[in-house]
């Protein structure tokens, strides 16, 4: 990102805010790219081309009844059955909030998600923890292993420059800063990976 040099001179730490924030902004594209990343100019996304859809085979009940619970359940089974058994699962933000707000279909409707509670309030099902995170598009899941189904490695840490000199920096005042680092991914067990789709109805 490039800055005029006046602001950085005028605002009074405008430096330190950059040199915090861009690190974040750097861990929000690194997630995008673990999760959606296109497999050639990024990582290889582990919901974009890793793993596979849910398979409802032998699930007579999961039919017109199911809902969001019943669709992780399925994925989480699925990954049991190749031998990769789920750890974790990662919901979009309305999906998150779709589980939270589950209820009984009866006159009562009362809130009867079937959740764990931990000492941090993570919710969690069968004890596999489930968290959220805006890179799933609204009805996106992914159950995994990821404790064993893939590897991030990283030969450079996060490093963060500065020039003046870059492009035309020199000639227009400007300051870039550059945060980059040098990272790879590995999935040895795709199988480990399950796509979930809270669209499902039938």
């Amino acid at each position: 990102v490039s800055v005029q040099e006046e602001f950085l001179d005028d605002i009074p730490g405008s430096s330190s805010f950059l040199a915090v924030e861009l690190p974040y902004a750097y861990k929000d594209e690194e997630t995008r790219q673990v999760f959606k990343g296109n497999g050639t100019t990024e990582l290889n996304g582990l919901f974009s081309n890793v793993a596979s859809p849910v398979n409802y085979a032998g699930f007579e009940d999961a039919g017109t009844n199911s809902n969001n619970w019943d669709k992780m359940i399925v994925g989480l089974t699925n990954t049991r059955r190749n031998l990769r058994p789920g750890d974790a699962i990662w919901v979009s933000p309305e999906a998150y909030a779709e589980l939270l707000m589950n209820r009984s279909t009866g006159a009562t409707q009362v809130y009867d998600y079937p959740i764990q509670s931990t000492t941090n309030g993570q919710i969690a099902i069968g004890g596999i923890p489930i968290y959220f995170h805006n890179v799933f598009a609204a009805l996106e899941g992914l159950a995994g292993n990821y404790h064993r189904g893939v590897a991030l490695w990283q030969r450079k840490g996060i490093t963060l420059r500065t020039s003046t000199e870059a492009d035309q920096n020199f000639f227009k005042n400007l300051v870039t800063f550059l945060i980059e680092a040098r990272m790879a991914m590995t999935p040895f067990f795709p199988e480990s990976f399950i796509k979930l789709d809270f669209t499902r109805t039938t």
